[in-house]
């Protein structure tokens, strides 16, 4: 049994933070500076921007999750935005997946006994 979530713990949100530590990187942040900024190893900034980890069908397919990404670093990158913020454009983004149909797709691809019109997960 596979729930929706662990579709965005395991794909959506490590592609967004490699969106998000490739734009800080842009912006001459250093590894260690991007580590901190995101509450994770200075090995696992090194990954995503050598995109060993964060690579997903999925980002690519979905637009408004690259910008929820670039926007998020930008609110890092000015640093007078709160956390709060940077997680609300990233929360919003996921809601937005769950509202358009887009994550139960993907729930959908990875269990195909799922049938559009009987699972309501996404609905509740």
């Amino acid at each position: 049994m596979k729930f929706p979530c662990e579709i965005v713990v395991r794909e959506i949100l490590p592609a967004v933070r490699a969106i998000v530590a490739r734009e800080l990187a842009k912006r001459e942040l250093t590894r260690s500076e991007i580590a901190a900024k995101l509450g994770v190893s200075v090995a696992s900034v090194s990954y995503y921007l050598s995109r060993k980890r964060g690579r997903s069908t999925y980002v690519e397919q979905l637009p408004k999750l690259k910008k929820a990404g670039k926007r998020a670093a930008e609110l890092i990158a000015l640093g007078s935005a709160s956390m709060i913020d940077v997680m609300g454009v990233i929360c919003g983004a996921c809601r937005d997946l769950r509202r358009r149909d887009a994550l139960c797709e993907m729930h959908m691809a990875e269990l195909p006994p799922l049938q559009v019109g009987i699972c309501d997960l996404c609905d509740r």
